[in-house]
C-alpha cells in the first residue's frame, strides 16, 4: 500500500535537513522552523526564528560556528507543497538572502539573494539571482530599450531554470571556497552528500514527468526498460 503523502510531516523533515546542513558547515545552534501557510493549510513555510503570525518575515541566520561575531547573515525562507500527483515534496517559492546585517529586509545590508517562483507570472525567470551592486559599467548596460534604466540589483539573472536552479548548499559553498566562513569539519563532505540529493530527487523528478529521454538513454547503455501497461 503507498503511503499517504503527509506535507506537514515532510515539511518537517526538509527544515531538518536544512539545520542539519547549516549546523554542519558555516553556523552553530541554528534551528529552522516549518510552518502551515496562514494562506492554505495545502501550503508550509520552512525559515528561521518564524511562527504561524510572522511566517513571511525573513529573519538573518549568523554565519559563525564559534563566538565570534557574525558578520554575514543568511536569509533563507522556502515555501513548500505536494507535486501534482500529491506524492512528493515540491518548492513553489525560495528567498536566499545574503546579507552584511541580521536584519536582511533591510536593502542597505543585503549583498545578493537567489529568488525561485515556481509559474512565475511576470516574464521574468523562474530561477534568478539579483546581485545588490552596481558600477559605472553597469549603470551604463541598464539603459534599456525602451528608454528606462534598470541598475544591476534589480536585474534578473537566469540561474538554471526550475530543475537545475542553486541550493541553500551553493549558497554555503560560495563563502566557504571565498574564506567569507569559519567551517565545521566534514563540511565539504556534507556539502557534496547533500548536494547529491537534491541532484538526485531533481532527475527522478525530470523523468516522471518526461520518461522518454532516460527510457533511450538506458536502452542505448544496455538495459531492458519494460514499457507500463496502458
Amino acid at each position: 500500500m503507498t503511503r499517504k503523502f503527509d506535507l506537514e510531516q515532510e515539511s518537517r523533515k526538509f527544515g531538518d535537513h536544512l539545520t542539519h546542513v547549516l549546523n554542519g558547515t558555516i553556523c552553530t545552534g541554528v534551528p529552522l522552523t516549518s510552518v502551515v501557510s496562514t494562506y492554505s493549510r495545502s501550503r508550509t513555510v520552512v525559515g528561521y526564528g518564524i511562527t504561524k503570525d510572522n511566517q513571511d518575515e525573513i529573519k538573518g541566520i549568523p554565519v559563525t560556528v564559534g563566538r565570534r561575531p557574525a558578520q554575514l547573515y543568511l536569509g533563507p525562507s522556502i515555501h513548500l507543497g505536494p507535486d501534482d500527483a500529491n506524492e512528493h515534496l515540491m518548492v513553489t517559492k525560495s528567498v536566499m538572502i545574503l546579507a552584511i546585517g541580521e536584519d536582511v529586509g533591510d536593502d542597505s545590508n543585503v549583498l545578493l539573494h537567489y529568488d525561485y517562483e515556481r509559474e512565475k507570472e511576470d516574464d521574468y525567470p523562474e530561477a534568478h539571482l539579483e546581485v545588490c551592486a552596481s558600477s559605472n559599467a553597469w549603470e551604463i548596460a541598464g539603459h534599456r530599450l525602451d528608454g528606462s534604466e534598470r541598475l544591476l540589483e534589480r536585474l534578473h539573472l537566469p540561474v538554471g531554470g526550475r530543475r537545475y536552479r542553486p541550493t541553500l548548499e551553493d549558497l554555503i559553498e560560495f563563502l566557504v571556497r571565498e574564506n567569507l566562513a569559519e567551517t565545521h569539519p566534514n563540511c565539504d563532505a556534507l556539502l557534496e552528500a547533500s548536494r547529491t540529493g537534491f541532484h538526485e530527487k531533481q532527475l527522478r523528478a525530470a523523468v516522471r514527468r518526461n520518461p522518454q529521454p532516460a527510457v533511450d538513454q538506458l536502452r542505448k547503455d544496455g538495459y531492458t526498460v519494460t514499457e507500463p501497461a496502458k
